[in-house]
């Protein structure tokens, strides 16, 4: 689904939409699909057409514990020759 982003001259978020929203007059905006796992940081105003600036979303805690689980268990079975 597509996202409404209104921004400024300088490229802040000002706000974000999704859904049945009426599109603004005289400020700037643009409509996008946000990837998944993306964070959209600001609009690079310094191009023409203007840009979205994406950046990674930061892992949450789950991932960054099953990541050392899968470390741990990798280990483990090497020491234990499995």
């Amino acid at each position: 689904m597509q996202t409404l982003v209104i921004y400024d001259t300088t490229g802040r978020i000002i706000f974000q939409a999704k859904g049945n929203v009426q599109e603004p007059e005289g400020i700037p905006f643009m409509w996008l699909d946000i990837p998944e796992g993306k964070l959209l940081k600001g609009i690079n105003t310094a191009v023409e057409p203007h840009e979205p600036i994406y950046e990674d979303m930061p892992k949450s805690q789950i991932d960054t514990i099953n990541e050392q689980l899968t470390t741990i268990q990798i280990a483990l079975a090497e020491a234990l020759g499995v």
